[in-house]
């Protein structure tokens, strides 16, 4: 459901929803079973789907960051230098393929 939903504005509290469990208890099962928290799994999702969208089109960073489910490209951008240490735009001006 999850990778599948990505560009939505879908949280860790619908994945519990959907998973018919309270928040609390789907967080414990998820990092039990990924050793990792549902937010950090949902947003290295997110980020991989926008490594992709960058590789692929020569779409604005404002417009990846909607395609790949993040509320806008400030948030898109922290992520994005956080957990690859180069900035959305360089990074498609190093990996696009024409």
């Amino acid at each position: 459901m999850a990778i599948d939903n990505l560009t939505a504005s879908l949280t860790v509290d619908d994945l519990a929803i959907k998973a018919n469990m309270s928040r609390r208890t789907f967080d414990r099962k998820f990092r039990a079973s990924l050793n990792l928290s549902p937010k950090i799994w949902l947003t290295n999702q997110r980020l991989n789907l926008a490594k992709s969208l960058l590789e692929s089109n020569q779409d604005s960073i404002e417009i990846v960051a909607l395609k790949s489910g993040f509320e806008n490209a400030l948030t898109f951008r922290h992520h994005f230098k956080k957990q690859y240490q180069i900035s959305p735009s360089q990074y498609q001006r190093q990996f696009l393929v024409p």
